[in-house]
């Protein structure tokens, strides 16, 4: 169920494929909180309009929520969130060299009354 939303500026150098990038997340994300690959869902949403501090054209961020279900203690999810920071941080390499990078995460935890249906779920 972990869904997990990438924000990012038009001016980042890695923004042609995540692919790879969602695979990585979604292998830790079974490991460590731990849930079922098959339920990780992500998906990336690229800003051509922002404005970043003083407006400098090499201001750049990227931003990823991460939606999990309750439960997790705090320890699995500053877990979680370190081994995401690390893939990131590698990921945005170039990014992190070439720019003025930002690179944030935030975990939330659903309410209760968070509800999906699948099509693999029976009656």
């Amino acid at each position: 169920m972990p869904q997990l939303t990438l924000e990012f500026t038009s001016n980042i150098v890695e923004k042609n494929n995540m692919n790879d990038l969602f695979q990585e997340c979604h292998s830790i994300l079974e490991k460590i909180l731990p849930t079922d690959i098959d339920s990780c869902k992500s998906r990336s949403i690229e800003h051509h309009n922002y404005h970043i501090g003083d407006g400098n054209p090499n201001n750049a961020f990227v931003h990823v929520s991460l939606d999990i279900m309750p439960g997790r203690s705090l320890d699995t999810q500053k877990n979680v969130g370190d081994n995401l920071m690390l893939i990131l941080k590698n990921y945005f390499a170039s990014s992190l060299a070439e720019l003025n990078l930002q690179i944030t995460l935030e975990i939330t935890e659903l309410p209760r009354t968070y509800f999906k249906i699948t099509s693999r779920q029976s009656p």
